[in-house]
């Protein structure tokens, strides 16, 4: 406490303890934090008058835009003040973008230009509909539009531009600036979540970003020793990673727990975020009805888009401690998943007017942006030999995206896992300062329980499935689950079937550790395409077009992937061989160079006897076949798994508890 209170006094004195003084970051651009703090308190007011609605409410709820124009005009004037506040603010920081630049050696913070004319722009907009007759309804789907606009750029440059603070500073005041401006947005959006805790969100929401603003002044008036002088994150940015993961999907259970648990025959369903119906209206003509409010959902991923963007960037005393020799997401892979966050937001937000019009083109991507980000990170880790952290998100986002429903236990129960696990990394970024769990010997455990279900699946181990083509009606056990009906599960059971080879996939890339491979990136990222593919699910007449439709699916991805896997197989034969044990090696050369021989010659058989009119005893013969060849060439890279996580030391890589 004492230390804390002798930093303030630092920071406001101009001098360090022992009296000197210090040259801060900006003076100027500190009093940005007090533009923003006069803001927060401007949100109070507005939430506590009686003729307006609480400020910035309406960039996540857009359809209040129709409120503003019939019950409450004051907040037209009370939200455009609020943001020009914050504009302003931005604008200050803004000036002194390429002093911190030059800090930081990068051009990032000159995204604060962009993030105040933005703010700008939306309070312009906003405003406008003090001059909009309500009675007009051409004008006020317009004002909606707008509103809408206004919301979801306003939102995604906030998190763009305050998740710099934690980025840039060594200290905690930048950890405390980004956290809390970071989660301002998302927790004002769960103020729609629940007239329970509407109250208790507007509060916090604001409270968090007069906490965030204050600590913004000090993190510019705090001298520049503060800022730190490597590319590589910070201790304390990677703690920040810790808790923001954990607050984003704790934040998320709103969206997953609020409305998309239905009751169909019994049974609770999970209904997909882009869920919805739809119902006269006598302004938007056609308006929706999410089973999940997506405001709730933008909370979720506004908080994914912060945490995605705080990844962090290792040093080499980094990967000396873990088994890993690159950034888990670095460059192309994480800006295509903070693409995919905003492509979320965007969905969302215009999900929000609730206008059939304009939110059901883009409904889809409710579920698939968010779902698509989650798996890739998730493939990511698994990847680094972290499947701790790794297949709790792939497994979650790939029964996310299965429509037209899951059994709510397959969403439910793994999502709580991620919460779980992304409490663990929290520990582990503050105790020994590491952003994943390296445990070589859990990649070789997966891989193999992965590929041993895959099997017992398409051998039929489980039961038999609907009366359709051979194999569909025995890979699919539609019956598994007793006393619930077939049209609840199949589904279910449909995904279960293809996650078992998604996981074995994900899996298998952790073997390319320590002699990075393209091609294990390729397979884990080819793979995500097929998680795509649990939505056409829905497209299936009936539960035997659903059994064919997963059955394409397996064939398709176990063909796609075929030969990288067998390529990754080659690799590990020689990496074998290089340690001296010439058995295991030249067998797991010669096993993946027959199997690559054994695939061509029987996808020339299949060609042959597709070119033609086949009879269903030809294409029975061809089935069993591929069936033949699939578990064959599955038992042949079992034993080579097993074989590389003996030989190379895989099986030995388990917690080990240092600081």
């Amino acid at each position: 406490m004492a230390e804390t209170v002798s930093t303030l006094k630092s920071i406001f004195t101009q001098t360090t303890p022992q009296g000197e003084r210090y040259e801060p970051v900006d003076r100027i651009a500190g009093l940005g934090g007090l533009f923003g703090v006069i803001a927060a308190l401007l949100g109070v007011v507005t939430f506590i008058l009686p003729d307006s609605l609480p400020a910035g409410t309406a960039l996540e709820l857009p359809f209040q835009a129709v409120q503003y124009l019939q019950d409450y005009p004051l907040s037209c004037y009370t939200t455009a003040a609020f943001l020009g506040l914050l504009a302003v603010g931005m604008l200050l920081q803004a000036r002194a973008s390429k002093k911190l630049g030059s800090l930081l050696e990068s051009g990032y913070p000159s995204i604060m230009w962009i993030a105040a004319i933005v703010i700008f722009y939306a309070a312009y907009l906003v405003i406008g509909g003090a001059s909009i007759d309500p009675n007009v309804i051409v004008l006020v789907r317009a004002y909606v539009s707008d509103m809408a606009l206004a919301g979801w750029l306003v939102v995604v440059l906030w998190q763009l531009t305050v998740v710099m603070y934690t980025d840039a500073s060594k200290s905690y005041v930048g950890l405390v600036a980004g956290l809390c401006n970071g989660f301002f947005w998302p927790v004002l959006a769960l103020s729609g979540a629940s007239s329970t805790f509407y109250g208790a969100a507007i509060i916090g929401a604001y409270a968090l970003l007069m906490i965030g603003q204050v600590a913004t002044m000090m993190f510019w008036w705090m001298p520049k020793e503060h800022i730190r002088e490597f590319a590589r994150s910070t201790d304390t940015a990677k703690f920040a990673f810790g808790i923001s993961g954990f607050l984003t999907f704790l934040l998320g259970s709103a969206a997953v727990f609020d409305g998309a648990i239905q009751v169909l025959h019994g049974v609770p369903v999970w209904m997909p975020w882009s869920s919805y119906e739809t119902y006269p209206h006598h302004i938007y003509v056609t308006a929706m009805d999410f089973y999940t409010p997506p405001w709730v959902v933008q909370a979720f991923i506004l908080g994914l888009i912060f945490w995605l963007m705080l990844a962090p960037r290792l040093g080499s005393s980094d990967v000396s401690d873990i088994p890993i020799h690159e950034d888990i997401l670095k460059g192309g892979l994480k800006w295509f998943t903070v693409f995919l966050g905003i492509v979320g937001v965007i969905s969302t937000t215009y999900a929000s007017t609730l206008m059939a019009s304009m939110g059901e083109t883009l409904a889809v991507f409710i579920t698939i942006a968010p779902a698509a980000a989650m798996f890739l990170v998730g493939t990511a880790y698994a990847g680094a030999n972290d499947v701790i952290v790794g297949l709790p998100l792939v497994f979650t986002s790939v029964f996310l995206m299965v429509t037209p429903y899951s059994m709510a236990g397959y969403v439910t129960i793994p999502w709580t896992i991620v919460i779980i696990t992304q409490a663990l990394l929290m520990v582990e970024t503050k105790i020994r300062g590491h952003t994943m769990f390296a445990q070589t010997f859990l990649t070789v455990i997966a891989t193999g329980v992965a590929s041993l279900a895959f099997i017992a699946f398409m051998l039929g181990s489980f039961g038999r499935g609907p009366p359709a083509m051979w194999p569909a009606n025995v890979w699919f056990p539609v019956h598994l689950f007793p006393d619930i009906p077939v049209e609840v599960q199949a589904p279910t059971i449909m995904t279960i079937v293809v996650m078992t080879l998604i996981i074995r996939n994900v899996s298998v890339v952790g073997y390319s550790t320590g002699a990075p491979s393209e091609t294990a990136k390729i397979i884990g990222n080819i793979t995500l395409v097929f998680a795509f593919m649990v939505t056409m699910f829905a497209g299936a007449k009936d539960i035997t077009h659903q059994a064919l439709t997963a059955a394409s699916v397996v064939f398709m991805l176990y063909t796609i992937s075929f030969v990288l896997v067998l390529s990754l197989n080659l690799n590990l034969g020689s990496r074998i061989l290089k340690q001296g044990h010439e058995l295991e090696g030249n067998l797991i050369r010669v096993a993946a160079a027959a199997g690559l021989v054994f695939g061509a010659l029987v996808a020339l058989y299949t060609l042959y006897i597709f070119s033609g009119f086949p009879s269903p005893i030809e294409i029975a013969g061809v089935i069993t076949l591929l069936i033949t060849l699939v578990v064959g060439l599955e038992i042949l890279s079992l034993i080579t798994w097993l074989s590389a996580g003996i030989r190379l030391g895989m099986l030995t890589g388990g917690f080990k508890f240092k600081r």
